[in-house]
């Protein structure tokens, strides 16, 4: 049973004519199914088929399927995709991004590098949704999350199956958990 937060008494505002922006804007293919939560789903819902999605997570960069790089932190942390906060999300993505700048695209970034860095933070306010901190001021890569948008938990829908997992040919190596995660200590 998912504790009671906040989070959950917002109903989403996303309406079906909105996918097709979604599938052009944020690269989701057609063989992932889209749908509107029903009318007792929220994003955070312990029964969904497939994975509560806010549309902030594809506006930071997170994009489905889901990449290798971002399975192996969701596994490695034992946490459901949706329990990482949006913003955190586009922290990992940003990582990412330097990263493979600072070497000209010569090394992609590792899990364990970037949490050479930040830990993840269990939010006081939202149990069970996670951030990442950095490990010392000096090891602070992403300064802020530019983020006032405060509308974003209203902004949710439902992709369904398995397809948004991971690209084909992936899945048997890298299945992400679909269910609620607890992170344990040793994790963080």
């Amino acid at each position: 049973m998912l504790p009671e937060w906040t989070v959950n008494n917002f109903v989403s505002t996303i309406k079906e004519n909105h996918f097709k922006t979604f599938r052009d804007n944020y690269q989701i293919p057609d063989s992932i199914p889209i749908r509107l939560p029903y009318k007792s789903e929220k994003c955070y819902y312990d029964g969904v088929e497939g994975v509560g999605v806010y549309e902030q997570m594809l506006k930071v960069g997170l994009r489905f399927p889901l990449s290798s790089l971002h399975h192996e932190l969701l596994k490695y942390l034992g946490l459901f995709v949706n329990q990482v906060s949006p913003n955190t999300w586009g922290v990992f993505i940003a990582m990412e991004v330097l990263y493979g700048a600072m070497t000209d695209g010569a090394r992609r970034l590792t899990v364990r590098e970037f949490l050479h860095c930040y830990h993840p933070d269990e939010i006081d306010k939202s149990r069970g949704i996670y951030s990442f901190v950095p490990k010392s001021p000096l090891l602070n890569v992403i300064f802020e999350t530019p983020n006032s948008n405060r509308d974003w938990k209203s902004r949710y829908f439902i992709l369904e199956g398995d397809e948004w997992m991971c690209h084909p040919g992936e899945m048997e190596h890298m299945p992400v958990d679909t269910t609620w995660g607890i992170l344990h200590p040793s994790r963080m």
